[in-house]
């Protein structure tokens, strides 16, 4: 069975509908989720560091975004987001080490991504 033009124009529009209702709520229920295990993992993260040390991994790494960015405009370094993460980890990391605080390259790197999401990707 061979469909007309009109039914491929029908079911064409049937599925634009479709994905454009589909899509918004799938996307929503991803950035909820994804949220809740952010908390979950700074939550965490604060319980095996303590309160203080997260706290300042979470000033150093909104600092370390924020001056990747700048520097990234200005063409300091590649307005790249891998050259970026990469200053703002050396960044967070240096600063870290320098006040004796010795944290897993994973925490930091959460705590990067997490000041990225919070700077840039928020609603």
């Amino acid at each position: 069975m061979e469909l007309s033009q009109e039914m491929w124009d029908i079911i064409q529009l049937m599925l634009e509908v479709a994905i454009g209702v589909i899509l918004p709520v799938v996307l929503s229920i991803v950035a909820v989720e994804g949220r809740k295990i952010s908390i979950a993992l700074q939550e965490r993260i604060r319980g095996e560091i303590g309160a203080q040390n997260y706290d300042m991994v979470v000033r150093l790494a909104y600092d370390a975004v924020s001056a990747a960015e700048q520097y990234g405009l200005s063409e300091k370094i590649e307005n790249l987001g891998t050259q970026k993460k990469e200053f703002a980890m050396a960044y967070v990391q240096k600063e870290l080490e320098d006040a004796g605080i010795h944290i897993d390259l994973n925490r930091i790197d959460a705590a990067v991504e997490a000041a990225v999401n919070q700077t840039f990707h928020q609603e």
